[in-house]
């Protein structure tokens, strides 16, 4: 990854990077290793990282619910100044509805000049460029109240009052039992592990099924009452679907079983 980083940085064209951990649609995480590799290379090439932490300490191999503890999430900002952290509400304490999220960056980016963002947003700097430029004309703005519960999320977080990934565990308890039943009923994993370590288990995990397009096997699986995302349009080079395991409830399971298994036979008579 590191070389590939190298060339394309080093065209000069590259003028961010973004990325999740753990990876929507594999469940993949970076560790700090590769992050360290990717901070030295943002910095050296003056690129900005923009890591999406949509899914803030759901790497459930490890037990990041102890504030000011180690293990700690892994994070660019450890290792260079270029970066934008976005962590949204939606998934880490279940506040979707009120669409409200917080960038966080480092003093010396936001302060930083570059002449060539006057031609866009009317100043040098990216913080102005940033809230006048890109935040202020592209949003509606959020709700006063909204503002605060958000706040009050993380202070209770931040304090271990609220132990927000708790209550998330069961993602986990819900991915491991539909990946049993997908594998069982002749399916494979499209991304099996995280670089030769067993993959986590949450809101994701990827199937494939033989020879079959990622086209076709969501074609199969909506014939059954079942959906997920084809991983030809996520950016894969992989065969197969992403499946979210989010609002499939305890009570569901039984159901979700006999679609795969009837799903199975099916196939299995076409030898597909």
């Amino acid at each position: 990854m590191g070389d590939k980083l190298e060339e394309l940085f080093s065209t000069g064209k590259i003028g961010g990077l973004l990325w999740s951990s753990p990876n929507n649609p594999t469940w993949t995480c970076l560790t700090e290793t590769e992050l360290e590799m990717i901070g030295k290379l943002l910095t050296k090439h003056d690129v900005i990282g923009i890591e999406d932490s949509a899914y803030l300490g759901m790497d459930f191999r490890y037990d990041y619910s102890k504030p000011g503890q180690s293990p700690f999430q892994p994070t660019i900002a450890k290792f260079t100044e270029n970066y934008f952290i976005i962590i949204s509400s939606s998934k880490i304490f279940s506040y979707a509805g009120q669409r409200i999220s917080v960038t966080i960056s480092s003093e010396s980016l936001m302060t930083r000049k570059y002449p060539y963002l006057k031609k866009y947003f009317n100043s040098k700097t990216i913080l102005s460029a940033f809230i006048h430029g890109g935040i202020y004309p592209t949003t509606a703005g959020v709700p006063q109240t909204t503002q605060h519960a958000l706040a009050a999320f993380f202070e209770s977080a931040c304090t271990g009052e609220f132990d927000f990934l708790d209550s998330l565990k069961v993602y986990k308890v819900r991915a491991k039992k539909a990946k049993e039943i997908f594998l069982k009923n002749g399916f494979t994993l499209a991304y099996p592990d995280d670089r030769g370590k067993p993959l986590g288990d949450g809101f994701y995990f990827t199937i494939q099924r033989g020879d079959l397009t990622s086209g076709e096997l969501l074609y199969y699986l909506l014939q059954f009452g079942l959906a997920g995302i084809p991983l030809d349009i996520t950016g894969s080079k992989k065969k197969g679907v992403r499946i979210c395991i989010s609002l499939v409830h305890q009570n569901q399971y039984p159901e979700l079983e006999n679609r795969v298994k009837a799903l199975n036979k099916f196939l299995t008579n076409l030898n597909k």
